[in-house]
């Protein structure tokens, strides 16, 4: 008895495919990485004399704060684009008098 392979099977409907999963996390790691960048600079500019370590510290919650913003935009993105395209029960796709859009 063999095992089913996965890759044969169709995938349900409002499951996100390879590529849009890519770029949603692309997405969170730019967000971070510009949060780090802002947080940082923000710092550098309003400091006078050594504050490399709060600016060390500002780029890390910055990065913090970018990547939990971006993640949960990631998400909210991803979770409205599954219900776009999820098929309706009551509309028939004979019938063009009950139309989708």
């Amino acid at each position: 008895m063999e095992a089913p392979n996965p890759s044969s099977e169709a995938q349900p409907p409002g499951v996100p495919t390879a590529g849009v999963v890519l770029v949603a996390f692309v997405g969170v790691v730019v967000a971070g990485l510009l949060g780090a960048l802002a947080a940082y600079g923000i710092v550098d500019v309003d400091c006078r004399g050594g504050c490399g370590a709060n600016a060390a510290l500002a780029a890390v919650v910055g990065a913090l704060i970018g990547t939990i913003g971006g993640g949960i935009v990631a998400v909210l993105v991803l979770r409205a684009r599954a219900q776009w395209r999820v098929p309706r029960d009551d509309v028939s796709p004979d019938d063009p008098s009950q139309s989708v859009e």
